[in-house]
Parts: structure tokens; sequence; C-alpha cells
């Protein structure tokens, strides 16, 4: 399996192996902080997941077409700057290190799927009172 990881400072490389991300979803929450704020995993020309590391845990968004897993009831917004500009992250979609692993690795070894455990949603329609 191939895809093209890009870290925090817009750097791609060419992947073979998902086990690398263990390392990268560890990383400290001031790793996040630096570059451009977000990672990226791509498997097809035109779509990837983004993902990032909030202080509560970890935001994972398919591109282009903005969807979110939905991980728990909780309204709250967070903030987390992306590109120096503060985004607006849906706590409902904020997951652990395990499961933003365990979506990732399904994400690249399915070429692409989004993992069915769970219902992916509009995630900008969520951050709008």
């Amino acid at each position: 399996m191939h895809f093209l990881y890009t870290d925090t400072d817009g750097n791609e490389t060419a992947q073979e192996d998902t086990g690398f991300l263990l390392a990268v979803l560890a990383q400290p929450f001031a790793c996040w902080q630096s570059g451009a704020g977000d990672s990226a995993v791509q498997v097809k020309e035109d779509e990837r997941l983004i993902f990032f590391k909030t202080a509560r845990g970890f935001f994972i968004m398919q591109h282009p077409d903005y969807l979110a897993p939905r991980i728990q009831a909780d309204e709250t917004i967070l903030t987390h700057a992306i590109g120096g500009e503060p985004m607006l992250v849906p706590m409902s979609c904020v997951c652990t290190e395990d499961v933003a692993f365990s979506i990732l690795q399904y994400y690249i070894t399915s070429g692409g799927l989004l993992l069915p455990a769970y219902e992916w949603v509009e995630f900008p329609a969520l951050t709008m009172p």
C-alpha cells in the first residue's frame, strides 16, 4: 500500500507502512502548533484525510468533501490554528489517539474508504450556530 504523507511543515513523503503514524500521533500538542498545524495522508489523487491534534484529542477530516467522523455527542466548539488562521472544530468529531490511528489506517489500507464504524458528517454545519 503506497500513500503520500504530508507533515505539519508541508513536506510530502511517499510511504508504504502505516506504523510510523503511531509516532506522528504521539507527538506532543506543541508540535501540532508549528508549521501549518495539520498533517494529511493521501491514497487518491483528488482526496485526502487531513488530521491534527487539538488540546483535547485528534480531529480528522476528509477533503474535499469536508466530512468528519462523529465520535461523541459533545457540542462544544474548539479552536485550532491552521496556517495561522483559527479553525472551529466540533468536539463531537474529536477522537483519541487510538481511534485516530484506526481511522487513518483503515483509510490507507482500504484504498481511501472512510471507516464505517462512524457516521461521517459535513463538519462545517456542526460549527454553525
